[in-house]
């Protein structure tokens, strides 16, 4: 029995890692200059290890170059908060030219995210503030683990701190 259920988890993994792989493939494909994008939606957990994968899109807010280049391969739609939206990949890849849950803007968004496997993710910070705002029920989970991590970082960061501190002073 227990080779069983190790198979299955093997499987498992596998079939997630190869879901992710597929959608940061169609991503590449659309080569969006890095510093004109940001994923965000869930894809900033994923990126620090909170979640598995993402359920099965990628949410990206695009400024300039990307956004244009964006165009180029459908048009944008609007979304309920009045964002234009492009729906790439059977939905898979969805760019948004705003991000109207948040108070940030755009370039704010973009200028602070940060580089996880060689792609741009929106800071935790930021999704924190918008889950927080919608409060959906997977964003209750969501604000939990940001929250946790947060506060492990923080207080492995005063531990390392207090540990220098000792050192220095013998």
């Amino acid at each position: 029995m227990l080779k069983v259920l190790g198979i299955k988890a093997l499987l498992f993994v596998s079939r997630k890692d190869d879901i992710m792989e597929e959608l940061f493939r169609q991503l590449d494909t659309l080569n969006l200059p890095i510093t004109d994008y940001a994923i965000t939606g869930s894809g900033p957990l994923y990126a620090h290890g909170l979640i598995p994968l993402l359920e099965n899109d990628i949410d990206i807010i695009a400024r300039n170059k990307a956004w244009v280049k964006s165009l180029n391969y459908k048009n944008p739609k609007t979304g309920e908060l009045g964002d234009l939206i492009i729906n790439l990949f059977n939905d898979h890849i969805q760019i948004f030219n705003g991000w109207s849950y948040s108070n940030e803007t755009v370039n704010e968004i973009i200028n602070n995210a940060e580089i996880y496997g060689g792609y741009p993710f929106a800071s935790l910070n930021h999704v924190l503030s918008w889950k927080k705002k919608l409060m959906r029920p997977k964003n209750i989970l969501h604000i939990k683990l940001i929250e946790k991590y947060q506060k492990n970082e923080y207080d492995n960061l005063v531990i390392s701190s207090s540990q220098e501190i000792r050192h220095s002073s013998n």
